[in-house]
C-alpha cells in the first residue's frame, strides 16, 4: 500500500474488517517502514452488531483511524422490511447466509 501511496496511485489506504489487534499491528509495522499506515476501517456496524465497541473502536481512536461503517440498518432488518417472527423471504439479502451475519 505504501507503495502505491508513493506512486500517486491512492491518497490513503485503510481496512476492513479487522480486529484491533490487526489495526494496531499494522500501524506500527508502517511506523516501523516508515511507510504510510491505514486511515480508516470499513466495520460492519448496527444496533445488532456493537462488536466492535470493546475492541476496535478505542483502538482506532487511539491511532487515529476514521470509520466508514457498512450495514448500519442490518440488511434492512433495523428498517421494518421484514415482520418478526416470520422467515426472511428466501429472495432477500437477510436471507443469504453469506451476506448476513446476525
Amino acid at each position: 500500500m505504501d507503495d502505491l501511496t508513493r506512486q500517486g496511485k491512492i491518497l490513503y489506504w485503510g481496512v476492513s474488517e479487522w480486529s484491533g489487534e490487526q489495526i494496531r499491528e499494522a500501524v506500527e509495522t508502517a511506523y516501523q517502514l516508515n511507510a504510510m499506515p491505514p486511515v480508516s476501517n470499513q466495520p460492519q456496524y448496527n444496533m445488532l452488531q456493537k462488536g466492535i465497541e470493546l475492541d476496535v473502536l478505542p483502538t482506532s481512536k487511539q491511532l487515529g483511524l476514521g470509520q466508514v461503517v457498512f450495514s448500519p440498518l442490518a440488511q434492512g432488518v433495523l428498517t421494518g422490511k421484514y415482520k418478526p417472527g416470520e422467515p426472511f423471504p428466501a429472495d432477500s439479502r437477510a436471507a443469504d447466509e453469506n451476506a448476513t451475519d446476525f
